[in-house]
């Protein structure tokens, strides 16, 4: 008679029998009783609760093929599966198809299975077994939550760490450097304003590896990369050493919950996804081939059917960011007022931070007030703490932004004034110096996000308080207009001008410092 084997042992539920054991122990069954052992299966590491494992199916392939086995030889039954349901059909599936009887090392070679006491053992060991592995995966999962309690990351450390063990034979994650790079810049582009494809797009000529269209989310849903670890519902403050700040983690998430619009971009046709037509639909882009070959750019507004030459708006953006261009002596009277300004600011931060802080504090005893509702399950529900902790944690990471560039030295906020404002005079070669998502910005910042174009001439409701003494050369040449849209879109948001010292700070500054 013909038998074939099978051992196996996972990772989860460990059996305390190795493979060489258990196979030393089925060789010797079939030897007892006259068993010709054709082959052996070992399943190294797989789950006892599926039959989707690689040698299993291997062994299947044997049966089909060989169709002369009359026994399977298993250690134990527990080797062969800890679900009492898969087990039985298994078992079934073997006898009736290839009329295979399975037997375990334990069992006498003459039993009668037929006999329904048999089968009733049988069925009871297979209960036992899953019984078994329900308890190893609670007593997994209560490791794992005791862990995470103590600040431990016990699973697979996500990208930007490794897994390593602490002194005390712990497991802990560290900092992978090479990796990390790749997650600050992954927050670093979408803070600054970068959709999750574009940050996909710069981060992959950077380096990184990561593969699925969720892989970016990821990573910026990630409370583990500003420290943090999940447990019980809430996060504890991790370990491990953080990869980014607790506020840019913060930031980051009420944006992410915040509605976005994914455009696609061509350096052809840098306006589009950020120029808007009058009726505030974001223009897309399409090209047409003339009769010599040569390809012409439009921008589309498609619901409305509208269609802007390319050639033309870019021309027209051109003379206008000309004009808006500052001339020596206003780039002269602009540098002395932000001189004075950052003077006066030296003498007044003390007082502002002070402010600031005490906003924090109170901040902080409300998030604290909610945390302790949510915990002790006072009428707070998860998806209502995640929403209220969430819009919280953003606001304290912003008035820790604030407190943090109010602390910026005197020095620094001088020296920025030197760097930034003769670039003011020609905004236009600075623009064409830029990446498209550097334009992209610049746009977004100097108009609010409301740049229009309707009636052969752009259209906005806000100009940046650097360019508002140009409103009205730019109106009488017609290159922007500024005035609400033809159809109302919204409040025009109340933006000071120069006024608050962290203006000195704001998105262009930042933005044209970077441009060389």
């Amino acid at each position: 008679m013909n038998a074939i084997g099978y051992v196996r042992i996972s990772t989860k539920d460990q059996s305390q029998y190795s493979l060489d054991y258990q196979e030393r122990l089925v060789k010797q069954y079939c030897s007892t009783n006259n068993l010709q052992l054709l082959a052996i299966f070992k399943d190294d590491g797989e789950s006892s609760y599926t039959f989707d494992r690689p040698d299993w199916l291997q062994l299947e392939a044997f049966i089909k093929k060989t169709k002369n086995v009359q026994y399977l030889i298993i250690f134990d039954h527990d080797r062969f599966s800890r679900n009492l349901a898969e087990a039985l059909i298994k078992i079934k599936e073997l006898h009736d198809k290839f009329g295979i009887k399975v037997l375990a090392t334990t069992d006498n070679f003459n039993t009668d299975f037929s006999d329904p006491s048999t089968f009733m053992l049988r069925a009871f060991k297979y209960l036992l077994a899953e019984n078994e592995l329900h308890r190893i995966r609670q007593r997994t999962k209560t490791g794992l939550l005791q862990a995470a309690l103590q600040g431990r990351h016990p699973n697979r450390a996500p990208y930007g760490y490794s897994n390593t063990r602490d002194g005390q034979g712990k497991p802990i994650i560290v900092i992978d450097e090479e990796q990390a790079a790749h997650v600050r810049s992954i927050f670093r582009e979408y803070i600054r304003g970068n959709s999750v494809e574009e940050v996909r797009r710069i981060v992959k000529a950077q380096g990184y590896k990561g593969k699925g269209n969720s892989a970016i989310q990821r990573v910026l849903s990630n409370p583990v990369y500003c420290g943090k670890v999940k447990a019980a519902g809430k996060l504890i403050d991790g370990l491990h050493d953080p990869i980014i700040s607790d506020s840019d983690y913060w930031l980051v998430q009420k944006k992410l919950h915040q509605k976005t619009i994914v455009t696609q971009n061509r350096e052809e046709v840098p306006l589009r996804g950020v120029l808007r037509s009058a009726f505030g639909e974001l223009l897309t882009a399409g090209n047409s081939r003339g009769k010599a070959g040569r390809y012409y750019w439009y921008y589309v507004d498609k619901r409305n059917k509208l269609n802007f030459p390319a050639d033309r708006l870019h021309r027209q953006f051109s003379e206008l960011l000309k004009n808006m261009s500052l001339g020596e002596r206003e780039a002269e009277e602009t540098k002395e007022i932000l001189l004075s300004f950052v003077e006066t600011w030296e003498t007044e931060r003390g007082s502002e931070i002070k402010k600031l802080k005490a906003d924090l504090q109170r901040l902080q005893q409300r998030i604290d007030t909610v945390e302790r509702k949510y915990l002790y399950g006072e009428s707070v529900t998860e998806a209502t703490y995640k929403q209220v902790i969430g819009d919280l944690r953003a606001d304290e990471a912003t008035l820790r932004r604030k407190i943090a560039e109010y602390g910026t030295s005197g020095e620094a906020m001088y020296n920025q004034v030197y760097a930034v404002v003769p670039k003011l005079t020609d905004l236009y070669s600075h623009y064409e110096m830029m990446d498209l998502n550097d334009k992209h910005e610049f746009i977004n910042v100097v108009f609010d996000r409301r740049l229009y174009y309707a009636d052969q001439s752009y259209r906005t409701p806000f100009l940046h308080y650097a360019f508002k003494h140009k409103e009205m050369i730019l109106k009488e040449k017609r290159l922007l207009l500024i005035e609400q849209p033809v159809i109302k879109l919204g409040s025009i948001p109340n933006r000071s001008g120069i006024g608050n010292p962290v203006e000195l700070n704001d998105e262009l500054f930042t933005l044209l410092a970077r441009v060389v």
